[in-house]
């Protein structure tokens, strides 16, 4: 893929002023920038053709000329990055002029038989960008002008929630764009499209006559670099599902993966299979199970004692939040990896120290969860067993919830909770007391959550707190500087101010004198990666 970063060069690598296609208030850098002379623009179109002569020495089997994302050939086809008055912008003819210089410069050094395919947003989301009518127009030009391949893409490095589509977009997000460029170019013309496809459904929903012929995967790769082989032979329950989270794969410094710890580590050698211990795995979220599956496959005798009926922790009332049902199939992934590495399960059990003394556990994995921690204002209440009062994951998992509805705390649990309810018709109030909400959630799907939020007319008061809670149900928030505001009365009390690691557990075994580890909530509150990658590191740790 030969690309050039335009406005988002950078001059700390390149050692040179970011090269614009036009100035734009608001959006290219206003210092240590500078807008491309048309000699210099003459200057890349042949560069991008030595970098394909370069790209087909090195054995590559096609090349693609980045035009999509915003980057620099996206920056001269959109009309709210070149706003030039000269050969090379004004009109679509003149906007469209360099990417087709490029593609003939490239097909000029590879010749006519080598593949090369044109990567293009043909929506951009922003106000005077590219839109839909206008993508279709470039979509057929390019076609026409010498591509082998057109892939289908949307989005800018401006809104890079559109190019990462997370789990709130639907499967096979671009998939109407393509079709919609398929009418244009006709049925002669290869097409590709990407955004969340990830299983053999997606991708076969999209492929055909009226719509594409190849399909790419990014982040589902990630996540199981094995998918295309393991389609190839009928095994799709065996593929580790892409949560589409955005949270190793976008949001760390270094590419890594919620669902697969081995991301980023697959040149340290493999761990070398040991003489089995009899290991006992306390509780059954990401971090029991994910421990349970790395010590069965190093050849350890696994148990997993899960005190509900069910499997899975906080996977389920997880998955209830619109966006986020992808997380029940993590955990069918989970339970089939668990028996197919031979991890027994026992469900409804309480283990204590006492139990697994008894059942010989050599050493125990302590994954006992969190419990949800309950505002000093409202314990009182709380303490009466008052049906007003719901934790998050109670109302998840569907207790039964008032109209009216007040959740404290508007952090990533607070907010999926208060998008669940208003989307099931409930009159939500979110009091938080930092100035923003979930400011610590991975930004691509807090995009998303924010506008679910602001469809389903949800009351957000940031800066404030709860104050006191009549018997009523009549609250009383205060703000910052301690001014009292009484909000009308609600039927129900959501505290969703964080959880606190439940080591009841890890003290009895200490007591005890059993060896044992811990990781997950019990350990540290966090993440589904934070737990996933420590139970893994755990378990090669044993």
């Amino acid at each position: 893929q030969l690309n050039h970063g335009g406005l988002h060069s950078l001059p700390s690598v390149s050692g040179r002023p970011v090269p614009l296609v036009s100035f734009v208030p608001g959006m290219t850098p206003e210092s240590d920038s500078r807008v491309l002379e048309e000699d210099e623009i003459q200057e890349l179109v042949a560069a991008w053709g030595q970098a394909a002569r370069r790209a087909v020495e090195a054995g590559f089997d096609i090349v693609e000329i980045h035009g999509a994302h915003g980057y620099l050939v996206g920056q001269f086809l959109s009309p709210l990055t070149n706003t030039r008055d000269d050969a090379y912008g004004g009109d679509v003819e003149r906007r469209m002029r360099f990417p087709i210089e490029v593609i003939r410069s490239v097909r000029d050094t590879v010749g006519p038989d080598f593949p090369v395919s044109f990567r293009c947003s043909v929506e951009e989301f922003l106000p005077g960008g590219v839109t839909p009518e206008l993508g279709l127009r470039i979509a057929r030009e390019i076609c026409s002008a010498g591509v082998d391949l057109f892939n289908v893409s949307s989005g800018t490095c401006t809104n890079t929630w559109y190019i990462e589509a997370p789990a709130a977009l639907p499967s096979v997000f671009n998939g109407g764009r393509a079709r919609a460029v398929r009418g244009v170019v006709g049925p002669g013309t290869r097409l590709a499209v990407a955004a969340r496809i990830g299983t053999r459904e997606a991708a076969e929903s999209i492929l055909g006559p009226d719509g594409v012929d190849m399909v790419c995967m990014g982040r589902a790769l990630i996540a199981d670099p094995d998918l295309p082989a393991k389609l190839m032979a009928g095994k799709d329950e065996t593929v580790r599902p892409c949560l589409y989270c955005c949270e190793g794969c976008c949001a760390q410094p270094l590419m890594s993966c919620a669902l697969n710890p081995e991301v980023g580590r697959e040149r340290l050698p493999a761990p070398a299979a040991v003489k089995g211990k009899n290991i006992a795995v306390v509780g059954s979220g990401p971090a029991g199970m994910e421990f349970a599956r790395t010590a069965a496959s190093l050849g350890h005798q696994v148990t997993i004692y899960e005190e509900n009926i069910r499997m899975g922790g906080k996977l389920g009332p997880a998955s209830a939040p619109p966006g986020k049902a992808l997380l029940a199939a993590a955990q069918t992934w989970y339970e089939r990896a668990l028996k197919n590495c031979g991890v027994r399960v026992k469900t409804g059990v309480r283990a204590t120290a006492e139990l697994l003394k008894a059942e010989g556990a050599e050493l125990v994995f302590a994954a006992a969860g969190s419990r949800a921690i309950c505002p000093d204002v409202l314990k009182e209440t709380a303490s009466r067993k008052d049906s007003r009062i719901r934790h998050a994951v109670d109302a998840l998992n569907g207790a039964p919830v008032g109209k009216r509805v007040l959740i404290l705390g508007g952090g990533l649990v607070g907010c999926e909770c208060a998008a669940f309810l208003a989307g099931r018709d409930h009159d939500v109030t979110i009091v938080e007391l930092r100035d923003a909400l979930a400011p610590d959630m991975e930004k691509h799907g807090r995009f998303f959550l924010l506008e679910e939020l602001k469809a389903h007319h949800v009351t957000v008061m940031t800066g404030h707190s709860l104050a006191e809670l009549s018997d009523d149900g009549r609250a009383k928030v205060k703000d910052m500087y301690g001014n009292l505001l009484e909000l009308p009365a609600f039927d129900t009390v959501v505290p969703a101010v964080g959880y606190s690691p439940d080591q009841e557990l890890c003290a009895q075994l200490s007591r005890a004198g059993i060896p044992f580890l811990s990781a997950g909530d019990c350990a540290k509150t966090g993440k589904i990666l934070d737990a996933v990658h420590a139970a893994h590191a755990a378990a090669l740790s044993i």
